[in-house]
């Protein structure tokens, strides 16, 4: 395989730049993608956006229908195009399930290195069938960059379908950018029961008997930060949790003591959450338990 074939842009002798190879191009683009994706540079990422939609809707099926159809029949432009979003979506499907049996599961890191094998070995597969393809026959041959007046290399249907296709992938940039900053910080706070579920709870405890109860804790303020709960009953607090850390977006399940003091019927038992260096509860959730004296139950 010459080396001048796969570089992607070429100066011919009219001082005219051409693409001179698109599966090069999407080689690196590619690897630009992995190289960015798997970087998780803020700085990156509204380039990681753009071409991590590119690389999930466009490269796959694009290289494959290159390395299917190497020729200039039976597809042109306009239809290699249409169908590359259509093979692209209908890849991802099958990868996904493929990956969630695996060990690695259906996960960012292992489903990136998939998307980006399958586009490598397409690339280079197409890269090595179109060598052997006669070069008036070959579906790509080159594409001007720049040219004389009156020139255009794209037809106006082909125009139209990648400029629908970029309106549709801003938009989609767009709307995910816009997302993301306007997403509301929030932490969730819950009682669990025995079981591991929002219900079973006990009915009532007894003075001076020490009952434990889990506490979940969802954090999702967008940076690690530092709870602590209090558990109260008549305005007396009865059980109190250490600090605990909390990393950015996670989710941790606490245990907690809590020991009555006072006697009472249908008891109000405060569950306050607290971030580190408050006074006033951040969020709140209480339970009705009836509080006996020692030795007295229904």
């Amino acid at each position: 395989m010459r080396l001048a074939y796969l570089l992607p842009v070429r100066k011919t002798e009219s001082n005219t730049w051409v693409l001179n190879n698109e599966l090069t191009l999407l080689i690196v683009l590619t690897l630009v993608t992995f190289t960015i994706v798997s970087s998780q540079v803020q700085a990156l990422a509204f380039a990681r956006v753009i071409l991590g939609i590119l690389c999930v809707v466009f490269f796959p099926g694009y290289a494959l229908l290159a390395l299917l159809f190497p020729t200039k029949g039976p597809i042109d432009w306009a239809e290699r195009v249409a169908l590359s979003v259509g093979v692209s979506i209908a890849v991802i499907p099958p990868l996904a399930y493929l990956l969630d049996l695996l060990p690695w599961g259906f996960t960012l890191y292992p489903m990136l290195g998939s998307v980006t094998a399958v586009i490598l070995v397409a690339s280079i597969g197409a890269l090595a069938i179109r060598q052997q393809v006669p070069h008036e026959e070959r579906f790509f041959s080159e594409l001007a960059l720049r040219s004389g007046a009156g020139y255009s290399p794209i037809s106006p249907r082909v125009g139209l379908i990648a400029g629908v296709l970029c309106l549709v992938a801003l938009s989609l940039v767009v709307y995910i950018s816009l997302a993301s900053r306007n997403r509301d910080h929030f932490t969730g706070f819950y009682v669990l029961g025995e079981s591991g579920l929002a219900q079973g709870y006990p009915k009532e405890m007894e003075i001076g008997v020490p009952t434990r109860f889990t506490v979940g804790i969802d954090s999702n303020e967008g940076a690690d930060i530092s709870y602590s709960v209090v558990v109260s009953a008549s305005d007396q607090e009865i059980g109190r949790s250490g600090d605990v850390v909390m990393e950015k977006d996670s989710s941790q399940q606490i245990q907690i003591e809590v020991t009555p003091i006072q006697p009472q019927e249908d008891a109000k038992v405060e569950f306050l959450l607290f971030r580190s260096g408050d006074t006033e509860p951040y969020r709140s959730t209480h339970l009705w338990i009836d509080i006996k004296d020692k030795g007295v139950s229904r």
